[in-house]
């Protein structure tokens, strides 16, 4: 057997070495999200790799917005921490999108591809927590590397609060 027939997807394709913020083209996100892998979601002994994985981090957040805002307390925000290579901008980026309700090629939305990428025992928890948190909001995606460019960052910033409190 050879080495990459251990793999399920063809490892000598080109495989980008980050994920940027800027594609947003349906086609790469399909392929990205198709690779996403959510850690997490298991109990006990019965976890194969982590008993705080991604699942985990997706259903803290998604639930802790949506208690905020029916709360009415201050605005809501959240900071995403992290290594290097750890999976922020992933994390991220296809949360934006899907919140923002991207359409992939196949017609399906990426949140429901995002949904379907958690196969742990407590994937409904994720599904529960995405839909109180949408049901609850109308969002808009805003999804760029601030550290990239900050005049940039704080020009798109300030237009998108002047079209915000014009809407």
């Amino acid at each position: 057997m050879l080495l990459k027939e251990l793999f399920a997807n063809d490892v000598t394709r080109d495989i980008p070495p980050v994920v940027y913020f800027h594609e947003q083209d349906p086609a790469k996100v399909a392929a990205e999200v198709s690779e996403y892998i959510i850690t997490g979601g298991y109990e006990g002994s019965d976890r194969p790799i982590q008993s705080s994985g991604i699942h985990e981090q997706f259903v803290r957040l998604l639930s802790g917005l949506a208690e905020d805002i029916q709360n009415q307390s201050a605005l809501p925000a959240s900071w995403i921490s992290g290594f290097y290579g750890s999976g922020k901008s992933s994390f991220a980026k296809l949360l934006g999108l899907a919140l923002d309700g991207m359409m992939l090629p196949d017609g399906q939305s990426l949140a429901d591809a995002l949904l379907e990428r958690d196969d742990s025992p407590k994937s409904a928890d994720f599904r529960k927590s995405w839909r109180q948190l949408a049901d609850a909001i109308t969002p808009i995606a805003v999804v760029f590397d601030v550290g990239r460019s900050p005049e940039t960052a704080s020009r798109f910033i300030r237009q998108l609060s002047d079209s915000y409190k014009s809407a």
